[in-house]
């Protein structure tokens, strides 16, 4: 008797400097069941998930699209703010600062 693959769904991951891995997580407690090896393509991490699991919902992380990867905002903050308005006072000082040349 076959045994059935548990529900799972499966995330593919930059594992840095141009490499790829990818997870297998279980849809009834979202855990980590397993993490590949790292691959030296995104086709090749994909073939494999394909051996795996034929159709297999995959979560791509290594895209700004992915549903499940959001890039946090950038918050300025203060001095960010202070230093701006400071070099914007000084560079209005300059151009009103200028004498005109005598004619």
């Amino acid at each position: 008797m076959a045994s059935e693959w548990p529900q799972v769904w499966f995330t593919l991951e930059r594992a840095g400097a141009g490499k790829f891995r990818f997870n297998i997580i279980s849809m009834a407690s979202e855990n980590i069941l397993a993490r590949s090896v790292t691959y030296d393509s995104k086709s090749a991490a994909m073939a494999a998930i394909d051996e795996i699991q034929p159709n297999a919902d995959v979560d791509d992380l290594t895209s700004s699209r992915s549903i499940g990867y959001k890039a946090p905002a950038k918050k300025a903050t203060s001095k960010m703010t202070a230093r701006k308005a400071t070099s914007k006072r000084s560079a209005a000082k300059k151009s009103s600062g200028k004498k005109s040349s005598p004619e």
